[in-house]
Formats: C-alpha cells, structure tokens, sequence
C-alpha cells in the first residue's frame, strides 16, 4: 500500500488493493473521491466494492464518484466499465443520497472514433440518508431509462474535458467545513 498525506495529516492519499487492505487500521473517512475505481472494477466485484466503501465512510461522509456510461460493445466493455447513475443507486442508497453533480458528452467524433453510441461522463455526489428516511417516503421502484442522462429533451450536452474538473471535486468534497 502507498499512502501519502499532508503534513497536518488533514488529507491522506492511499493507493491500493482496497479489497486486501485492513479496513480497522484505516479508520473512518470524512471524504471519499473515487476516480476510477468503480469504473475499473469487475462486475462480480462491484458489490463487495460497495460493502467495502459503506464500511469505510464516516457518519457525516462526502463521497464524490466520477462514473462513466456508454452502451458496451463486444470488442470493448472497459475499463472504464459503463456504471448507469441507476447502479450507483442500487449500490448506495441504503445509506447514501445520490445528486448528479455533472454530465458530461463527450464530442460526437470522439465517441464516434470509439464506436459507441454514446459516452457520457457523470461526477455524482453521495452524502448520509437521513436516519428517518425510510419512515418518511414511500419506496417506489423506477426504471431508468437507458442511458438515464442522454435523450431527447434534454439541454446541448457541455463539451468534454480531458478529465473531470479537479478543483470542484476538491470543492465538493470540502464542503461544509470539511
């Protein structure tokens, strides 16, 4: 495992096998920015990945999650592996609010030039339910559309970035005084 951090052990990086880290010397995070690792993960891994996140997250968590979706191909099915923002729910919201923060489209060549039919690019925010969330609404099952971000009715996607806008994921994940 590689860590790193700031001198005042405020911010503290890690790079790793998360499923062979030792998940009580780790403690509890305030913050969470995952960059790509859900999206590089294997399918039969994604639920133990979310177990292990849930397990990690601190009663007052920013989790930031940069996701990507597309229609896979048979020559091509990642990594980045397409994870719709309806996955990202299933994983996390019994503990987790989930709110699309950005999408972004890439170029029409680009994702031409890739063969897909479309690539969108999501950065979503997940933060504590609230404890009584579940005496308070009524659940009720919704199927997304696929992909759920991109159709007809929507506003002129936002032109791709090279990669997701660092300085808002700082931003957001230090919201609140964090």
């Amino acid at each position: 495992m590689a860590a790193m951090g700031t001198e005042d052990d405020r911010l503290r990086m890690y790079c790793c096998d998360i499923f062979k880290m030792d998940m009580e010397s780790l403690g509890k995070f305030d913050a969470v920015w995952d960059r790509a690792s859900l999206v590089a993960i294997y399918e039969e891994d994604r639920e133990k990945y979310a177990k292990v996140i849930k397990a990690l997250l601190a009663p007052d968590f920013r989790y930031l999650i940069s996701t990507t979706q597309y229609t896979p191909l048979e020559v091509y099915s990642g990594p980045p592996r397409n994870i719709p923002t309806a996955l990202v729910e299933k994983l996390f919201s019994d503990v987790c609010e989930l709110q699309v923060l950005e999408e972004t489209t890439r170029p029409k060549e680009v994702i031409e030039q890739w063969g897909f039919d479309y690539y969108v690019e999501t950065a979503l925010l997940l933060t504590p339910r609230p404890p009584d969330y579940y005496s308070r609404v009524a659940l009720i099952p919704v199927q997304h559309p696929s992909p759920p971000f991109v159709g007809p009715g929507r506003p002129h996607p936002r032109q791709a970035r090279a990669d997701p806008n660092t300085r808002q994921a700082i931003d957001c994940l230090s919201s609140q005084g964090r």
